[in-house]
């Protein structure tokens, strides 16, 4: 909701705080690098990235889905 109405920050720090809770929602993820990518943050997104492809492996040994690959993938082209 945050994001249609231009709170791309808030709606970042909202995301950030379900990672805490749960750290393996893979979506809210892909938020925040969405709303990082909107931001021209590519640096950032770079990070949150990896920070997702790391504890997806560490802790259910998956790699990121599909979704998650488009969204990284938008900053290398």
């Amino acid at each position: 909701m945050r994001e249609q109405r231009g709170e791309t920050e808030k709606a970042m720090a909202w995301y950030e705080a379900g990672l805490g809770i749960d750290d393996l929602v893979e979506s809210l993820y892909q938020r925040i690098m969405a709303c990082q990518f909107q931001l021209g943050r590519h640096a950032d997104l770079v990070r949150t990235y990896q920070r997702c492809r790391a504890r997806l492996a560490a802790a259910l040994n998956v790699a990121p889905s599909p979704e998650t690959e488009a969204i990284y993938s938008r900053i290398r082209n």
